[in-house]
């Protein structure tokens, strides 16, 4: 069993003799299948490389295979066959891992030079992605700019244990300036310097505005746009007077 000759011997048939003789059949033991391990993650792809047992000359013969220490993964899976006897046909053990968990990667998007968040965070979970790579990106808010696009560890590692935070920093855009003007109706006289309302760094935030005493005139009506939004094109605001009645002026002539 398990074995092939090699070669007839020459005297395998003959005649006794008065001397002793030997009759030599040498054998050699058959070729097997190969044993090769195969080493997957849960999902059936290959996370090292295999390791082949060659089965030259070893049909019948006890194999052991190895259980491998793989960084970032843990063993899950022994199969039934992790050591055996080389037969005829090839064989595969498959030892199955599954991969470790990591820290969460947190991003956050915040006003620069504040702690005010200006998008939702966003959590990057670490769940069975020991030693895997993240990347992040900054977020698209309206009205306003990304200060720092790459920061230092926008891509990495999951880490091991613990969160690790990316931090985006991010500033209003600018805004057209406003423009209050406060002008005699009908004729559109000014009467009193214009009030301009920056708008550098204000896009998409709220202004208000209001009325002067101005002295002799009163307001016809307030202007429909006192209050609004910064716009990225410029806004006047018009608040129109008149001037106020007054007691009329009688001239009489008398005598003495």
């Amino acid at each position: 069993t398990d074995y092939e000759l090699v070669a007839q011997p020459s005297n395998k048939n003959g005649t006794f003799l008065s001397t002793p003789q030997t009759v030599i059949y040498e054998y050699r033991r058959k070729p097997a299948g190969d044993v090769t391990s195969v080493y997957v993650d849960e999902g059936g792809n290959q996370i090292d490389i295999l390791e082949t047992q060659s089965g030259l000359g070893k049909l019948g013969l006890p194999y052991t295979t190895t259980r491998k220490t793989i960084p970032n993964y843990t063993l899950v899976s022994v199969p039934s066959n992790e050591n055996g006897t080389f037969v005829p046909g090839p064989q595969t053990v498959t030892y199955v891992y599954r991969r470790n968990d990591a820290g969460n990667v947190v991003v956050h998007h915040l006003e620069a030079g504040t702690t005010t968040s200006v998008a939702p965070n966003e959590t990057l979970s670490g769940v069975g992605k020991s030693g895997m790579t993240y990347t992040t990106s900054p977020a698209s808010i309206t009205n306003y700019t990304v200060v720092n696009a790459t920061p230092i560890d926008h891509t990495g590692t999951y880490p091991n244990s613990g969160q690790r935070d990316v931090y985006y920093y991010y500033t209003r855009d600018n805004a057209a300036d406003v423009t209050v003007k406060y002008v005699e109706q009908g004729t559109g006289t000014p009467l009193s310097g214009d009030d301009v309302l920056g708008g550098t760094n204000k896009l998409g935030l709220p202004y208000t505005t209001t009325e002067k005493n101005i002295t002799d005139y009163e307001l016809v009506a307030q202007p429909s746009n006192k209050n609004g939004t910064f716009l990225s094109t410029p806004q006047t605001v018009i608040y129109e007077y008149r001037r106020k009645p007054a007691g009329d002026v009688t001239s009489v002539y008398v005598d003495e």
